[in-house]
């Protein structure tokens, strides 16, 4: 069994109370002190789903990771810092430092890239940043605050993803969605949605998991509007979240929710917004998610858990149990995770 002080929250219990924090060595703002058991083997295990190549360590808390430029980019919520992994040699090649650490949930807490540029949440600045991935080096630095009370007011952001036209912010506890134009490093529209975390990007729309809402909402991102609000099932509105929902991807097969309150993902249809399935047993505390050609990853934070979900049939097909992780992407092939109890990044090399 293993001990360790953490405070950085997979939403899960973002200032709800619900599900325990993220473990980390040096706590940034409530520690609490938590046991983290490995999961024991079941009576009828599935298939491995691939095997552990490499194990490479990175800064405090690797909670969020983005694949691009030949790199692996990784959030250090506990050493307010970006590690760049060489893919070819499973190095870090680069450490950036994005700001102070803090902010309610560690900082930064996102990361997301396209061609040119890297972009990060600056969670204790209050502030997104843009990194040239050509440099390493921070460009640009945005600012996040609300005018609509007639003087500024910070903004805390939570997650972003980023496309060539727009990066989309998510404020948790601002319950706002804002959009930055890239060509001008300017905010250019924010969207009032409650209680808004994980966030995806799929052709023409913004997917948004509204995780104290049992909903996700998906936006037009040509008309910069809210198209439709998708019950998930819950109960609804609550200070305290119930289904929990954290992390989201979308593809051409659907939108995947991870559901931490409910230990499920749920597999939506883009177009019909119905519920395609719920896919249940999917371990403790399920958080991060992404997807490849062998198919849906989830990361089950509380039990050690990553799963493989083929999309076609919505059954778990492979499992390997892993360290305590929430972040992962997929990239040259192999899955990476954020390892949040050893403060390392882990390739994993698809077996099924």
């Amino acid at each position: 069994m293993k001990r360790k002080l953490f405070t950085y929250m997979i939403v899960v219990s973002l200032g709800s109370g619900c599900i325990p924090q993220l473990p980390t060595v040096k706590p940034i703002t409530s520690p609490l002190v938590v046991n983290w058991t490995p999961p024991l083997p079941t009576s009828t295990p599935l298939p491995k789903a691939g095997e552990s190549i490499a194990a490479i360590p990175v800064g405090d808390q690797p909670v969020s990771l983005a694949f691009g430029e030949g790199s692996i980019w990784v959030a250090n919520a506990g050493s307010g810092t970006i590690s760049r992994i060489d893919t070819a040699t499973n190095t870090v090649i680069a450490e950036t430092k994005i700001g102070e650490v803090g902010g309610d949930y560690g900082s930064p807490l996102s990361v997301s890239l396209v061609e040119g540029a890297v972009w990060v949440t600056d969670n204790a600045g209050f502030a997104v940043v843009r990194i040239d991935p050509k440099t390493n080096q921070v460009v640009q630095r945005i600012p996040l605050e609300r005018t609509d009370s007639g003087f500024p007011t910070p903004i805390m952001p939570y997650q972003l993803r980023a496309s060539n036209e727009a990066v989309w912010v998510t404020a948790l506890d601002f319950n706002r969605v804002i959009r930055i134009d890239p060509a001008t490093n300017k905010v250019v529209d924010t969207l009032e949605i409650p209680s808004p975390a994980g966030i995806a990007i799929y052709e023409s729309n913004v997917w948004v998991a509204n995780h104290r809402e049992d909903t996700v909402t998906k936006i037009d991102m040509e008309k910069n509007e809210i198209v439709a609000t998708i019950p998930l099932g819950g109960p609804g509105p609550s200070d305290a979240c119930s289904l929990c929902a954290e992390g989201i991807v979308a593809n051409d097969t659907g939108v995947w929710i991870t559901l931490a309150g409910g230990n499920s993902v749920v597999h939506l249809d883009q177009r019909t917004h119905a519920i395609i399935a719920t896919i249940p047993s999917i371990g403790t505390q399920p958080a991060g998610i992404a997807h490849s050609e062998e198919g849906v990853w989830v990361t089950a934070l509380a039990s050690g858990r990553l799963s493989l979900i083929d999309p076609n049939s919505d059954q778990i097909i492979g499992a390997i149990n892993i360290p305590a992780s929430a972040g992962i992407v997929t990239g040259d092939g192999d899955v990476w995770i954020g390892d949040v109890f050893y403060d390392k990044v882990v390739r994993i090399k698809p077996t099924h």
